[in-house]
């Protein structure tokens, strides 16, 4: 059996969200006792001053992958390494700690640029600004583009209802070259 990072973070997200377990069943999962703080199957560490849920693994010769689930913010990550020293939850430790510092953009955009509304969105997003000409991109978890359109009107609509949680936004005032980002 094997998975891409991509699958297991997609596995995780439907695990934590309560796809997967009924609710007596995952609090069993996050019951976690004895002095490695594990539940079933993952174990609660401090990281960065924040309680996080772990699971990780190694295979002789390299291998070592590492799952970190954030329930305060939802964030997941998922690394899987194929090297001597495999380092894979200090990977996952730098990439929290760089989202949790560095935020992508959790907020409706109301600048004198432009505006994008509603976030988050599972239908019409619509953006608004300036007269002027402006690139839309929609990129997905692996970081590929979904859509690239561009918009050269004060009001447009994008529809995203075919689109999975988790997709971001890139909007780019051509003229100023203004961007803003933002997870929906």
């Amino acid at each position: 059996m094997y998975s891409t990072s991509g699958e297991m973070v997609h596995w995780y997200d439907a695990l934590m969200n309560g796809q997967v377990l009924n609710a007596n069943s995952f609090n069993e999962l996050t019951t976690f006792v004895g002095s490695g703080n594990y539940g079933i199957g993952i174990s609660q560490a401090t990281v960065i001053g924040r309680t996080v849920w772990t699971h990780g693994g190694t295979i002789w010769g390299g291998y070592n992958s590492s799952m970190m689930y954030d329930p305060a913010s939802g964030i997941i990550i998922c690394v899987l390494i194929n090297q001597l020293p495999a380092q894979a939850f200090q990977v996952s430790i730098q990439l929290l700690s760089t989202l949790i510092n560095t935020p992508i953009g959790l907020y409706e955009s109301t600048d004198e640029h432009f505006s994008i509304y509603p976030n988050p969105s599972n239908n019409l997003l619509t953006i608004t600004g300036n007269p002027g000409s402006y690139g839309v991109e929609v990129i997905d978890l692996t970081g590929r583009v979904i859509i690239t359109t561009e918009i050269t009107t004060d009001r447009s609509q994008l529809d995203v209802s075919s689109l999975t949680q988790g997709v971001y936004l890139k909007v780019t005032e051509k003229e100023s070259g203004f961007t803003e980002i933002l997870k929906f």
